[in-house]
Order: C-alpha cells, then structure tokens, then sequence
C-alpha cells in the first residue's frame, strides 16, 4: 500500500510539472508572438513613413521640373510670401499682389504692403512694367537655377536675380534698382504662369 501511495505521488507531481512546463512554454510562445506582431507592426510604420516620404519627393521633383520649364519657356510667376528691405525689416505679404511675373519678353515687378494707403499703384505700393532684356538662365551642379534679367520700364529700371532651390517650387529674388540701392528681396514659389491668379494694379513705373 505504502509502494502503490508513494507511485502515485511521482506521478502526480510529475503531471504537476509537466502542467508547470506546458504553461512556461505557452507564456513563452505568448511573449515571443507579442514582440513578432510589434515588430511587424513597426515595420509596416517604418515602410509607410518611407512611403509617405517618396512620394513627397517625387512630387516635389515634378512641380520643380514645371517651374524649371516655365522658367525656360518664359511663362512663369514668382508669388511672394515675404518681403526683405534693406534695412532688414521684413513684411508677410499676400501673393496675388507681391510679385514677379515673366511672360514673353514682358515683366511684371510689383510690390503692396499697404491695405490702408493705396500708393501710386493703387493698390498700397508700386508696380514695374516693361521690356526683358539679357535673360539669362542656368543650373548649377546641385540643381539650383539662376536666372539673371533686366526689366526697362517707362521710368525705371532694374536687375533682377531669382534662385529656384533644387526639387522644389521655393525660390529667393533680388530686385535692384539700376539707380539706386535700396534693393528689395523676395522670397516665395515659382509656377506656371498660367496657373497664376495674381492682380496687376496701375503700372507706376
């Protein structure tokens, strides 16, 4: 009797270890399947993100190629966003009425700060209007453009330089007074002219 008692507590307690070991193999399967799906799940977020980040690229890559050929083709517009003066102050400016506009062998070069005063241009600032001349366009190594020209109004005119940054739409101009220096610099995107809503106030200059 006492041989049959002690077999069968080996044998249960050798069921309590296996219950035991069954248990630490499942929580261990649990475990590893967890950290599997966090992985997977990382992953995916990484492939996503660099996805997301393509595609931005290429997008960026197409609008510049537009403004590169709207540039070479003379059909383009530069909307301002900001406005630089000399004396290093700066103003936010609304695009439709800060601008630099090349169509042909005409330009536009206008500038509106003011909702108040309506300036000489009517509409808070002044506005250049006239021939091109020496247009000269071309890409660095790195896929800058540069464009150099010159506007002759019927009163004024000026140097313009505008950079276009590679694979994008941004772009900085300088415009400088052939009589003067107070140069005034602009900073926003270029694109297709026609894809422009900007508004032209009375030619000043």
């Amino acid at each position: 009797m006492k041989r049959i008692l002690i077999m069968i507590a080996v044998l249960v307690g050798m069921g309590g270890a296996g219950v035991a070991q069954a248990q630490s193999n499942n929580a261990q399967v649990v475990k590893e399947t967890k950290k599997e799906l966090n992985e997977n799940r990382a992953s995916l977020k990484a492939a996503k993100k660099a996805a997301a980040k393509k595609a931005r690229e290429l997008k960026d890559e197409v609008l510049h190629q537009q403004s590169v050929q709207a540039m070479q083709n003379k059909e383009f517009v530069l909307e301002a966003e900001q406005v630089f003066f000399k004396n290093g102050d700066f103003a936010w400016v609304q695009q439709n009425t800060n601008f630099i506009s090349v169509q042909g062998d005409q330009s536009v070069v206008q500038l509106a700060l003011s909702n108040i005063n309506p300036g000489p241009n009517g509409i808070g600032g002044i506005t250049l209007e006239g021939n091109i001349t020496g247009y000269n366009l071309k890409t660095d190594s790195k896929g800058n453009t540069f464009l150099q020209m010159q506007v002759f109004g019927t009163s004024l005119s000026a140097t313009v330089f505008i950079t276009l940054y590679n694979n994008s739409q941004q772009a900085h101009a300088t415009v400088s007074p052939d009589f003067n220096n107070n140069n005034i610099d602009f900073t926003g995107e270029v694109i297709p002219y026609g894809q422009s809503n900007v508004f032209k106030g009375q030619t000043t200059y």
